[in-house]
């Protein structure tokens, strides 16, 4: 999906853009280009889908609920019923094949697949999207887009280090979609890597994280060793995948990502005193 249509879902949900927190692989795209003075040259991995978590309940504004204003701009809900509970949903539009799918949160043993956060509006329900909705930024965008149209508005993101946290957390429920386990991955490794501007902002988060989320810390840190044990073990080769090409070689790379990831779990994993 390119940049306009993205700032276009953003404009028809304007009406409700303080109730939706931008998560997915807009995110990290979000970052790149606000949260940061001076990014890195590559961009983050594109994605063809709008991912948009929030609370349990989004209330209506002036009578005209979002899904009703979706399918005035568009879009038509396809539904993919799930064993319990309302249908897990997301909105498309035909002509370019646009998607957008909202997400809420699991808590416990939850049998049920989605639950309506508004009327006629069924989000999916995923583990561990309460912590993207934990200590948000607000970013505010005015911005002339490539199509000749304007968009101003404030829109919220995850804090880095929570976006880092849960996709690593979710890694576990990603193994049948390899494709999206892999990008994941390497959204949680272009962080670190690449934006020192946020990586000391990343860390002190996370010293609030493991105190907030004792036992998902210590399976997070536990996923991260077991994936760069080594620099020959999964971690680096999944990313040896989508290499930058201003790397030199593969073994150079291995190395490298190994070294930075391990360096990351030592500097949140410092000893509590």
């Amino acid at each position: 999906m390119d940049n306009n249509k993205f700032y276009e879902i953003l404009s028809i949900l304007k009406p409700y853009i303080a109730e939706l927190i931008v998560v997915g692989g807009w995110a990290p795209y979000i970052y790149h280009n606000y949260l940061v003075k001076n990014p890195p040259g590559s961009t983050p991995l594109g994605t063809m889908d709008v991912d948009l978590a929030s609370e349990l309940n989004i209330p209506i504004v002036d009578e005209d609920p979002i899904d009703s204003i979706l399918a005035k701009a568009g879009f038509k809900c396809e539904l993919f019923h799930g064993y319990n509970g309302p249908p897990v949903t997301k909105y498309v539009r035909e002509e370019d094949q646009t998607e957008i799918e909202f997400i809420t949160y699991k808590v416990g043993n939850d049998p049920k697949n989605a639950h309506y956060v508004q009327s006629g509006l069924s989000a999916q329900k995923l583990r561990y999207v309460n912590v993207l909705l934990k200590n948000t930024i607000s970013i505010s965008i005015k911005k002339e887009l490539d199509n000749g149209g304007y968009i101003d508005l404030d829109l919220i993101v995850p804090h880095p280090a929570r976006y880092i946290f849960q996709k690593i957390l979710i890694l576990e429920y990603r193994k049948r979609e390899m494709n999206k386990m892999n990008k994941d991955l390497y959204y949680v490794f272009d962080l670190i890597a690449n934006y020192p501007e946020l990586y000391t902002r990343i860390i002190e988060e996370f010293l609030l994280i493991r105190n907030e989320y004792r036992a998902w810390f210590k399976r997070f840190v536990r996923e991260l060793e077991n994936l760069f044990e080594s620099e020959l073990s999964d971690g680096p080769s999944i990313l040896d995948l989508q290499r930058p090409i201003s790397y030199p070689s593969r073994s150079i790379f291995l190395r490298q990502s190994f070294e930075i990831v391990r360096s990351f779990i030592s500097a949140i994993n410092v000893p509590v005193r």
